[in-house]
């Protein structure tokens, strides 16, 4: 199967054949590295339960995470075989450690001594008990499933692969059950399935044999070895080893007790004796040992052993150069321990090639300028000796803009050695400005001093500060025009820049420039998660260092694919680092450091104790409108807007700069602003002190910001506006942080405000020409009685004149009557609207705040009567959905009414007020 593709592996290596699978040595390109692949032969996939075990019992291996179990990457199935990935290891396994150590010394007792079989055992047992805990057995514990890490850490290998095989079932060649008869605890040789005892015995033997140089019973056939396991007491160990303490000996003899009861009931319950049987503490143990034995590059299988005649590499204490930036860019003197970016660097060098003006794009911490400075300049310096045969080597030269861009320029282009160079400067950088001198004369000059370069490429790093410096907008456009214009007189030069991605309409804005590179820009973009392993492993695999198994993937769970990560892996590695012992970067020097979060969240303090009091008060207003509240949830990360920020924006560049916040913006959008990993929120106290003061307002304020967004998505319907309590809050919130409130919050306000306002007018005013009119109608009425009742004076006779009169004065006054009713009917109607509103505020604000949307119900309940249905539904509703830990208003007979929908009125002022506590009820 050697040169084969087994899924995303290729077998490159046979490492050698054991019982039950062929061991391949094997490259997966997705993170490049090499793994150990053991392809389990075809006749098990002939066993109708195998499957169904194998996926069972991989999925459980899988996922065990301990320093001292080998990982198991991956499992599965083609083409009917069968096989597990999992680290490949670099060292010998525990029985060729002891065959050797035996070799050069055949008068010893024991292979290790007491210090070092104590530190190895605890190992072992710690990772024994760590999978019985989880409901992991072994049930194939011996020598041949133990290795050794190139620096000499133990690794125990092979869990679970005896129960795919089948439990309790037996081989089909042999008979017997599954396991090698050597370590085999008496029950399993009676027949009995194997259990967590049954692993402790099989330590018991391996201890046995660290302390003696053999096992309890070696000599007869398998089953005869099995029948002494099953009913022979063990030879004394100290038959072999006079040496051995009493207190051990004792130790080793009730692990292999015959009977399960009578052992050890974990395997850290006999490392826990065995120690203070030498009286060791855990920090007196070594997790490392120096070895002898060649390493077998394999992760061990059951007789398997074909070693690697390569020497051992001893642990040492030394801490080599740190391969990793921290929050700094690589350099070009960095490239040997820059890794991730091959595919990137190899596409821009092709674009360099055919392009004169190409731009690097990416977000704030996307690993711009490493890219460039550390990946492409030192791929065409290789390129060199090919490129001087054709006339074709580059010579390179850099800059960034600054405040005085061409200040900046003139250095990049002037010697490094000039006797009066800052003269220089000063001379050329005028000359460049005002056209007396170009770009593309000073290209061949500077290509003059290099002799062995035809083309220069020049490097424009971080071309934001162009626009974020303070240079002014006229000295920007005669900069780009002097790149442009150099270009077009010397085809030798080349130009490359690298922009955060929200500055790219800015640098677009001028149109020669924006022509220049149709074509000749390449997004950087977040990497993968392969480029990212290879970015953590390779560069401590150059310095001799390695992972302790597992916490590379930790590592990479903990980064994933955040906006910005680079920085924040690459401080967490260096710090790190400085913590290694014995060449490894282990999992507790992670915890200590904090992790990925941990790092950053100490230096985030730093960054903020470092800002004017001015800016801390900007600060805390920037990250707290950056988090979102959670409602039963954890607060999260939001985008916000250029224009949400307002004044705090200058900051905000200083902390994206600082690379705590990362700014962005797509494609005809306006700028935004995110903090740069969530993990910020969960582990800086500071911020989180921030949101606890300010949490009431921030709920609020994403509460405001949905019904904003509806009302915009409604074109700004007047019945989309806040109305009542809503509005009374906003108010209230408006008064008190207007400075937090982003303008487009506020107009919808105060558009809510005004649309009150001019409602209230309208009814004032419709209520008073109602008046007027009713008024108007009665003294009407009253002048025209007045007459009637003189002309009754007048002429008493006419007695049926006066009374016709009467008759029509009566009629008048019921005419005025009517209209005053049928004004009073209108008002009703505007007051039913008015209730239906209200009512349906409720019901939108019912799922998130139920206290608020009861008392919505009630006010609605208030402005008519009969109760409006929508108002008696939306108050039924409020009462149902409230939760038991919130409030209610105090309970009256009028509210039960009301919930039951048997009102036939409005609620008395009183009521309310009591109900309500406003005083805007009638």
């Amino acid at each position: 199967m050697t040169g084969e593709t087994l899924g995303k592996y290729r077998l490159t290596t046979q490492l050698g054949t054991g019982g039950m699978a062929e061991v391949y040595k094997a490259y997966q390109p997705g993170l490049d590295r090499y793994v150990a692949i053991k392809v389990l032969y075809p006749h098990y996939a002939d066993d109708s339960g195998f499957v169904e075990r194998f996926e069972r019992e991989a999925a459980l291996v899988a996922r065990l995470r301990h320093p001292n179990i080998v990982q198991v990457f991956d499992f599965d199935v083609e083409d009917g075989r069968y096989y597990m990935v999992m680290e490949l290891i670099e060292g010998p396994t525990l029985s060729s450690e002891v065959y050797e150590r035996i070799r050069n010394n055949p008068t010893i007792h024991a292979a290790f001594s007491p210090i070092e079989t104590v530190s190895l055992f605890s190992a072992l047992a710690s990772a024994v008990d760590y999978a019985h805990q989880r409901n992991m057995v072994h049930r194939d514990l011996k020598p041949s499933n133990i290795m050794f890490t190139a620096d000499g850490q133990v690794v125990l290998t092979d869990f679970g692969i005896a129960r795919m095989m089948g439990e309790g079932r037996h081989l089909p060649s042999g008979g017997r059950p599954a396991g090698t008869p050597f370590y085999m605890a008496p029950e399993v040789c009676k027949g009995q399935p194997g259990d967590q005892l049954s692993d402790i015995y099989a330590l018991g033997v391996i201890l046995y044999g660290l302390m003696t140089n053999h096992v309890p019973f070696e000599d007869g056939s398998p089953d005869e070895i099995m029948r002494q396991h099953a009913e022979v007491p063990p030879p004394s160990p100290s038959r072999y080893n006079p040496d051995i303490p009493e207190e051990v000996e004792h130790v080793i003899m009730r692990t292999l007790a015959k009977s399960p009861a009578d052992r050890y009931a974990s395997a850290n319950a006999v490392a826990q004796a065995l120690r203070e049987a030498y009286s060791l503490s855990l920090e007196e143990l070594t997790p490392y040992l120096p070895l002898v034995a060649a390493p077998s590059t394999l992760s061990a299988f059951d007789g398997v052993s074909t070693p690697m005649l390569t020497p051992t590499i001893p642990p040492t204490l030394m801490v080599s150069q740190c391969p990793y930036r921290g929050l700094f860019a690589f350099r070009e003197e960095d490239a040997p321990f820059f890794f991730g970016r091959e595919d990137y660097t190899d596409r821009l060098g092709e674009v360099v090639e055919r392009r004169k003006l190409v731009g690097v794009i990416g977000p704030s911490g996307s690993g711009k300028s490493s890219v460039v400075f550390a990946g492409l300049i030192p791929r065409l310096r290789q390129a060199a000796t090919l490129r001087q045969a054709r006339g074709q080597a580059w010579a390179f030269a850099h800059l960034r803009p600054g405040a005085r861009p061409f200040e900046a320029l003139a250095a990049a282009l002037l010697p490094e050695d000039a006797p009066d160079r800052a003269t220089d400067v000063q001379i050329l950088s005028g000359a460049l400005r005002s056209g007396s001198s170009n770009l593309g004369a000073c290209a061949r000059q500077f290509l003059g001093q290099h002799s062995d370069a035809s083309r220069l490429l020049l490097v424009v790093d971080q071309f934001e500060e162009l626009f974020t410096l303070g240079a002014e907008p006229d000295v920007r456009r005669a900069f780009l025009d002097v790149l442009l214009e150099g270009m077009a007189r010397n085809p030798a030069l080349h130009i490359i820049f690298t922009l955060r991605a929200d500055f790219l309409s800015q640098a677009f804005s001028h149109r020669p420039f924006a022509d220049g590179l149709q074509d000749s820009t390449l997004i950087l973009g977040p990497m993968t998660r392969g480029e990212l392993g290879r970015a953590i492993e390779e560069p401590a695999r150059k310095q001799g260092v390695r992972f302790q198994t597992g916490l590379m993937e930790r590592i990479l769970d903990d980064v994933a694919d955040e906006p910005g990560n680079l920085p924040l892996l690459e401080f967490a590695l260096t710090a790190l680092w400085d913590k290694q012992t014995s060449r490894q970067l282990t999992h507790a020097a992670y915890d200590e450091i904090g992790q990925v979060a941990g790092a950053l969240a100490r230096y985030a303090d730093d960054i903020y104790q470092g800002l004017t009091q001015l800016q801390k008060d900007q600060a805390r207003s920037v990250f707290v409108q950056l988090v979102r509240p959670g409602e039963n949830t954890e607060d999260t990360r939001r985008q916000a807007t250029r224009t949400e920020l307002g004044a705090n924006w200058a900051l905000v560049q200083e902390l994206a700069n600082a690379r705590l916040i990362v700014t962005n913006r797509e494609r005809d959008q306006e700028e935004t602003a995110e903090i740069v990993h969530e993990a910020l929120i969960r582990s800086w106290g500071r911020l989180q002190e921030w949101m606890r003061a300010n949490r009431t307002f921030r709920a609020w304020q994403e509460r405001l910001r949905g019904m904003m967004q509806q009302w915009e998505a409604n074109n700004r319907d007047d019945g989309a506006l806040l109305r009542g309590a809503l509005l009374v809050g906003a108010e209230g919130w408006l008064a008190e942080r207007e400075a937090e409130i982003g303008g487009a919050e506020r107009e919808f306000i105060r558009a809510s405000i005004r649309l009150r306002e001019k409602e209230t007018a309208e009814r004032e005013k419709q209520r008073q020409r109602e008046l007027e009119t009713a008024q108007r109608l009665a003294e009407a009425e009253s002048r025209r009685a007045t007459e009637q009742t003189r002309m009754f004076n007048r002429a008493r006779q006419r007695t049926a004149l006066a009374i016709g009169a009467f008759v029509v004065a009566g009629l008048g006054l019921l005419a005025a009557l009517i209209f005053i009713w049928q004004a009073n009917a209108r008002f009703q109607q505007a007051q039913t609207l008015m209730a239906r509103s209200v009512a349906a505020n409720a019901q939108l604000m019912r799922p998130t705040d139920p206290q608020l949307a009861l008392l919505l119900a009630l006010h609605a309940a208030t402005l008519t009567a009969p109760v409006e249905p929508s108002a008696e539904a939306a108050l039924r509703d409020a009462l149902l959905n409230l939760e038991p830990n919130l409030s209610l208003p105090p309970t009256a007979p009028e509210l039960i009414a009301l919930a039951r929908g048997k009102t036939t009125r409005a609620l008395t002022s009183l009521e309310c007020m009591q109900y309500l506590g406003t005083s805007s009820c009638p």
